[in-house]
């Protein structure tokens, strides 16, 4: 896989000749993209150590967050151990590779779809999320963009742009299936960077890497992000969005905040949050249901339905026996989830989210 390969001088040469073309051809169509999701794209840097040797070995990949609680998902091989190594450790700077590195932990691996998500250590900070697209929803053909970093070839945050050239995709060698093929291109340490669907998607990928040149030239692969749901909804009660899940006329409804964000709250009290609905033309929007979530309350989520006008209030959801900054969320759901406080896997699908944040001392 050219993301895991040794780079010669030869490709490190092609590499960023090719990057500097892609940036003159294809940057202004990512550009918005690329400032927009910055400071939540992830320089990150394994190293592990040897038993048998106590060698340290040193690899470099890219992630993303998905949630102000530091989560971030890459891709698995990154951070992949086996009998062999003795202990891992792992750091991430976010938005350059040359800004502070931050400890991370490995949270959890799906090997079969070589999907990592992993955990900034520092819980002081709230950390600022890529906005997650609707992977259903892109069809062969259309423009992707990916965002990353590659340490080795001393490149900075950095677009690369290509076209979606199959749904489908398998990586024999390594026993990875399920992927798709893309015209991408795909440098050492930018394995596991966010993949974006353009012109206005969010993030509906994450870049895995390409063929080795004895098999296949430009053979490009992405993981699809819907593989990452079971572990978006188990630690995050996330639903990546898909298209006519909320009903008619659901899919241009947006969100707005009208009271709750950046409150001060007494430990143990409790601050009601609003968040109004409208459609496309600015309308209220009324018996849309909202679904609210602070991560660190517990598995509950609570549903709210808007009233006339287009509001929905979610009232002494938890309450918190330390001080500290916590977070959230507020997203609009199908119409079929229950009201009152529900498990986050009873909600059918889901639409655009807004973040409330808040302080307890």
């Amino acid at each position: 896989m050219s993301c895991r390969a040794r780079p010669t001088a030869r490709s490190m040469i092609l590499a960023i000749t090719l990057s500097f073309l892609g940036s003159v051809v294809f940057g202004q169509d990512c550009s918005k993209q690329a400032s927009e999701y910055r400071q939540g794209v992830v320089s990150l840097t394994v190293k592990k150590t040897q038993k048998e040797t106590g060698k340290v070995i040193e690899a470099n990949g890219t992630g993303f967050v998905v949630a102000p609680q530091g989560y971030v998902f890459t891709a698995d091989h990154i951070v992949a151990r086996d009998d062999t190594i003795d202990s891992i450790k792992l750091e991430g700077s976010i938005g350059s590779l040359y800004a502070q590195n931050s400890p991370l932990r490995v949270v959890e691996e799906d090997k079969a779809s070589d999907i990592a998500l992993l955990q900034f250590l520092d819980d002081s900070h709230i950390y600022v999320p890529v906005r997650l697209g609707s992977p259903w929803s892109v069809l062969v053909g259309e423009e992707l963009c990916s965002l990353g970093f590659s340490a080795p070839l001393h490149a900075d945050y950095r677009t690369t742009t290509g076209s979606l050239s199959a749904l489908s995709g398998q990586d024999d060698a390594n026993g990875v299936y399920n992927l798709w093929t893309t015209q991408l291109p795909s440098n050492v340490g930018e394995s596991g960077a966010p993949v974006l669907q353009l012109p206005s998607g969010g993030v509906i990928a994450i870049k895995y890497g390409g063929e080795r040149p004895s098999v296949a030239q430009n053979v490009n692969y992405v993981i699809p992000l819907n593989l990452a749901q079971p572990l978006l909804l188990k630690y995050m009660g996330l639903i990546l969005p898909r298209a006519g899940i909320l009903g008619a006329g659901g899919d241009k409804w947006r969100l707005e905040k009208t009271g709750g964000d950046e409150s001060l709250i007494p430990v143990g009290g409790w601050r009601n949050f609003e968040v109004k609905v409208v459609d496309d033309q600015g309308r209220p929007v009324q018996g849309a249901k909202v679904a609210w979530q602070t991560p660190e309350g517990g598995p509950l989520t609570y549903v709210a339905e808007t009233d006339a006008a287009g509001v929905a209030r979610a009232t002494n959801l938890y309450t918190f026996p330390r001080a500290g900054r916590y977070t959230q969320t507020a997203k609009i759901v199908s119409k079929g989830t229950p009201t009152g406080f529900t498990q986050a896997d009873k909600i059918v699908g889901a639409g655009p989210s807004t973040l409330f944040t808040f302080q307890e001392n």
